[in-house]
Parts: structure tokens; C-alpha cells; sequence
């Protein structure tokens, strides 16, 4: 009823029908949010106030799951076809300097750089059932955080298209910082030892030996064997130094990956070798390796060179190379009948200057075996040795052939020492 004075006015047919349509229209909109929010297709809604946005999170299927993504260290991040983020975590909100309600809503590629938003649009179109994982940067304020992004397509239907987590890198990126300063210091301490320890070692070795030459009729005999022990002292530092340098710059050498015949490479070793010729000799036709065939030839080279040097006592010394197959995969061996070991030992020999024997009983550094080690590691291998005293050796090697180790260069970020 209209209030005195006042002029009742009435719709018209058409506009009472357009009326009836619209709330008919809000009402299916409003059964079909209902319908997604019993069935679990939704995990938030957004709700436009006056405000803004608001966000609500939807208790879904799995409380477990949901504490888990939402405490995770990693951002997580779910999108629609277009790009546009459904879901986002606190982690990742906090990574981009955001609010999460802001975020959520909006194109995920607005929080990056210029550059690597066509990047990831590229990616986002290219994106097939395997992961897509790179590096890129998530602008925050003035600044930019260093990130691994990973996107992978969902297959379930919804309105979920992708699922995305973002790692931050800016931990990372310092500590690389640090081995880069750590190692431009060890570079120059070893510059000094090559050439400020080196100069004095071979006036010493120098003095010695005209000292021999010229006066070495006229000497006693302690004098003069007194006079050979500084030279050989010398001569071995200087080879100590020459073997530590070696094993301090093979964290600094680039990979350079290709395919390695290594019993092909075995076979020319063996035959170089000194004292090769007494040794029978069984190097199989072993599998391809994947890996710098300089460093590759050094690990080789120390692992046959050894057997020769510890089988050298038997009288019919015999050397194998060869593969073997583990649950882990296969392996190359290198396998003598000398002295061998007691196995209590076997991790000893693995560290640099540590050996087993003294220098009088068989000649060396210690240094060899290290160097093994490393330039494995850098390659994704190991190695390990089975042993018996005065039963022989045996040392095993891992080459693994990943996918990523294509032809090409790979500079790792390592401590020199």
C-alpha cells in the first residue's frame, strides 16, 4: 500500500518479465555454486564487497592434503586455461609481496618481469603431461626473487587446468655467491703454491744435485746419501704439489659431455702403461658412458695404473676391466690379483693424502683415488671397492647416463677443496 500523498507505480508486463528472468538466472547461479561447493570442485570463493574481493577458502576433500600445501616452503599454485590463478598459497602470496586475496583471481604472469611473462605464457601453451621446470623471477615491490617454477597439466576435468610450484632460489643464489668468492680465494692460494712454494723447492733439489755432481767424489758417504734424500724429498714434493693442484682444479673444469667408448679408451691406457707388458691383460667390451672424456681418462687412468703398481709382486699378474650389473643399475670395474686390502680401510683411501703403504713400499701420492672420487661425483657416479689381503682388488664405478647429460658444457658450483 502506497503512503498518502504518493503515486503508486507499476511495472510493466515486459519489464516484470526481464525482472523474473534475471533472479531465475541468479538463482541457478547460485545452486550450481552449491552443487561445486558439496561436490569439492571449488576451494574458494571470491566474493566482490564493497572493500573488494574477499576470499573465502572451502574446507574440500582432504584436510591433511590442504594443511600440507598451505604449510609447505614452496609456493603452490592452481590456474585455469587462461592463466588466471584459482588457488594460491600463503607461501607463495608472502614470495610475491602480495596480498592473497589480490592474488587470487588475477593472471599469474602479472608477477613476473616483462620478459618472462611472454616466457611463461610461451610455457603455459607448450605445457604438455611431464613437468616443465625452470628458472625465472617473481617481482616483488622494486626488487625480484629468483625462482624454479614447475608446471604441470591436470587431467582431472574442472576448471583447474594447471598446477604450479614456485621454489625460491634467493638461499641458493647467496650460497653460490660464497663458493664463487671461496673459490676466487683458493685460486689464488693455489697461484701460490704453484709458483711462491715452488721456486725455493727447486733451488733446494738444484743444490742438492751440484753439490752430488761436484763435490760427490770428495763427500763421505752419509754426506753424499744425505745429499739424495734432499732430492728425492724434493722431487716428490714437487710432485705433491703438481697432484694437490690437479685435485684442486677439478671442481673448477667444465663438463663437457659426450659419448665415451670405455673399453676402447681401457685398451689405450693399458698399453701406455709402464710395465704393461707383463701384465695379462682381460678388458671386456663394455657400454657407452655419458661424460667428459678428459676427466673420465684421469679416472681410468688411476684405476688401471694402480692395479699394475699392486700386482706388480705376482708373478703372473692379471688385470680385468669389465661391467657388472647391480640392482641400481650397471657398473665398470677394474679388478686385480695383487696384494688387495683389509677392508677396514676401504674408506680411508678414498680422502686425499691417505694411503695404506709407505712411499719406500710403493711409490705415490695418496691423491689419486681422491681425484677419482670427485670427478665422479661431479658426474653423478660413485665409487666403492671390494678387497682381501693378498687376494686382490676390486674397485667398481658408476657413470649414470641421465637424460639432462646431452653434448654439451656444465660448470658446476663446488668448493675447490
Amino acid at each position: 500500500m502506497s503512503s498518502p500523498g504518493s503515486t503508486l507505480k507499476l511495472s510493466s508486463p515486459r519489464e516484470l518479465l526481464l525482472e523474473f528472468e534475471e533472479l531465475r538466472s541468479k538463482l541457478e547461479e547460485a545452486e550450481a555454486t552449491l552443487d561445486a561447493i558439496r561436490t569439492g570442485e571449488v576451494d574458494a570463493l571470491i566474493v566482490q564487497g564493497k572493500d573488494g574481493q574477499q576470499v573465502y577458502t572451502l574446507k574440500g576433500a582432504n584436510d591433511n592434503y590442504r594443511i600440507f600445501v598451505e604449510r609447505m616452503q614452496e609456493g603452490a599454485v592452481t590456474l585455469d586455461p587462461q592463466g588466471i590463478v584459482l588457488y594460491c598459497n600463503q607461501r607463495m602470496a608472502d614470495m610475491a609481496g602480495r596480498q592473497l586475496e589480490k592474488v587470487i583471481g588475477s593472471p599469474f604472469a602479472d608477477m613476473l618481469h616483462g620478459e618472462e611473462r611472454k616466457a611463461f605464457d610461451h610455457r603455459l601453451v607448450g605445457t604438455c603431461e611431464e613437468a616443465d621446470r625452470y628458472e625465472s623471477a617473481i617481482t616483488r615491490q622494486r626488487a625480484s626473487t629468483p625462482v624454479v617454477i614447475s608446471i604441470f597439466r591436470l587431467e582431472e576435468e574442472g576448471p583447474a587446468a594447471f598446477a604450479l610450484t614456485v621454489t625460491d632460489l634467493s638461499e641458493q643464489k647467496e650460497h653460490e655467491q660464497e663458493l664463487r668468492k671461496a673459490n676466487t680465494e683458493l685460486e689464488g692460494f693455489c697461484h701460490s703454491i704453484s709458483h711462491d712454494l715452488r721456486a725455493p723447492l727447486r733451488s733446494i733439489v738444484s743444490a742438492a744435485s751440484i753439490l752430488i755432481e761436484d763435490y760427490g767424489s770428495h763427500l763421505p758417504p752419509p754426506a753424499k746419501d744425505d745429499l739424495n734424500r734432499i732430492k728425492a724429498a724434493g722431487n716428490y714434493l714437487d710432485v705433491l704439489i703438481d697432484d694437490l693442484l690437479t685435485y684442486a682444479r677439478l671442481s673448477r673444469h667444465k663438463l663437457r659431455r659426450e659419448t665415451v667408448h670405455v673399453s676402447e679408451m681401457a685398451q689405450s691406457i693399458a698399453s701406455r702403461l709402464e710395465d704393461a707388458q707383463k701384465v695379462e691383460w682381460r678388458i671386456d667390451e663394455t657400454g657407452e658412458a655419458v661424460g667428459d672424456s678428459k676427466l673420465l681418462e684421469i679416472v681410468l687412468q688411476n684405476l688401471l695404473s694402480n692395479a699394475v703398481k699392486y700386482s706388480a709382486v705376482r708373478e703372473h699378474p692379471v688385470i680385468e676391466m669389465g661391467q657388472k650389473d647391480f640392482p641400481e643399475g650397471p657398473a665398470f670395474f677394474v679388478r686385480d690379483n695383487g696384494i688387495g686390502f683389509n677392508m677396514s680401510y676401504v674408506n680411508k683411501i678414498f680422502f686425499p693424502f691417505e694411503r695404506l703403504h709407505t712411499n719406500d713400499q710403493y711409490p705415490g701420492t695418496g691423491i689419486g683415488l681422491a681425484n677419482v672420487q670427485r670427478i665422479l661425483a661431479r658426474h653423478g657416479g660413485r665409487i666403492w671397492a671390494e678387497a682381501e689381503v693378498d687376494k686382490g682388488a676390486t674397485f667398481y664405478f658408476t657413470i649414470p647416463n641421465h637424460a639432462m647429460a646431452a653434448t654439451g658444457v656444465q660448470a658446476d658450483s663446488q668448493l675447490l677443496l
